[in-house]
């Protein structure tokens, strides 16, 4: 576990790093404008936010076709159901 959680900061901290490398990038492009960071931050933001949602959007239709749970499991559980609750019946 404790590898795990050096793992998760390790690549936090990449993320981040490599995030504040594209927005310098980007700050570049408007260096002659005096709110170079400001631009840059606002369209590195605005790419990481349409990427986000672009991501959720297709997990979320995957899961919808999909569904979360397997069918033939809850229609054998619910066989299984009505199996019990006869079985409970008809014990004297």
């Amino acid at each position: 576990m404790p590898m795990a959680v050096i793992a998760l900061t390790l690549l936090a901290t990449a993320y981040l790093l490599l995030t504040l490398a594209v927005v310098s990038v980007v700050a570049v492009a408007f260096w002659s404008n005096p709110y170079h960071w400001f631009f840059a931050f606002l369209i590195v933001g605005m790419l990481w936010l349409i990427a986000g949602a672009l991501t959720a959007f297709l997990a979320w239709n995957r899961i919808k076709g999909h569904g979360t749970f397997p069918r033939r499991t809850i229609g054998v559980l619910k066989a299984d159901k009505i199996w019990l609750q006869h079985e409970a019946r008809s014990q004297p």
